[in-house]
């Protein structure tokens, strides 16, 4: 399977709207040749149509990350490095399952996200885990968030050294915990000078300082082409 570059991001991030946000995904996973489904859907709340993005494998676990944004200008980091890094993804296991999802950002807080979990416990989709990539642009640091338990956050304790856990605020992770769908939320951060986690990336999220220059290409790289890949290794 062809492969994406995570110098992608920039290309991506010059995209004005979600409305074209979309259009380039479509664009990109035609061009890698990767299928997929937008699964598109009316919201009678918010009186809009919403698109999930769906690249389906044969296995039961599942990666996803929310491609809508607040302020497409600033949101390098939320979300759009975790929109590359899980394409490259699929890209190194075709059996994996994707979702790339709209809707996560405030007002919708995770109208997406519902819309897979109900899916999911409706049997179109079948989900033994599902790991959702947050803010991983910057940093080698793993961390998982603190409010999801279970199967993939055991999986996760008895790989490598382990995580950090961390109070994170709402995310995807929140819908699948209300549908009982095992789940971890996965960010990475930078290093303090003590070696401790850089907490102050987390809420940059929505501000100016979301910037594309506060991007590390080469922790994206370590992230998908040797933390996960050798965690899906052991567990897909």
């Amino acid at each position: 399977m062809k492969q994406i570059d995570h110098q992608e991001i920039y290309n991506l991030l010059k995209c004005t709207d979600d409305n074209k946000r979309l259009e380039w995904l479509k664009t990109k996973l035609n061009d890698l040749e990767i299928p997929y489904v937008v699964d598109t859907f009316y919201s009678n709340k918010y009186l809009r149509f919403f698109n999930n993005i769906i690249s389906t494998g044969d296995s039961d676990k599942w990666v996803i990350a929310h491609f809508d944004t607040v302020r497409p200008e600033f949101c390098a980091n939320d979300n759009t490095a975790s929109v590359i890094n899980l394409i490259r993804l699929k890209a190194l296991f075709p059996s994996l399952n994707v979702a790339l999802l709209d809707g996560e950002e405030p007002p919708y807080l995770g109208i997406g996200s519902n819309r897979l979990s109900t899916q999911i416990v409706n049997n179109v989709y079948q989900a033994k885990w599902i790991l959702n990539l947050e803010l991983t642009g910057v940093g080698y640091n793993i961390c998982l968030g603190q409010r999801q338990q279970g199967i993939l956050k055991d999986l996760f304790s008895n790989f490598r050294n382990g995580f950090e856990e961390i109070f994170v605020p709402f995310s995807d992770s929140d819908i699948l915990d209300k549908y009982k769908i095992p789940n971890v939320v996965l960010f990475t951060l930078p290093s303090n000078p003590d070696g401790s986690s850089d907490h102050k990336f987390i809420w940059y999220c929505h501000s100016s300082k979301d910037h594309p220059g506060i991007i590390t290409p080469e922790t994206m790289l370590y992230l998908t082409d040797d933390y996960l890949k050798e965690f899906l290794e052991q567990n897909i």
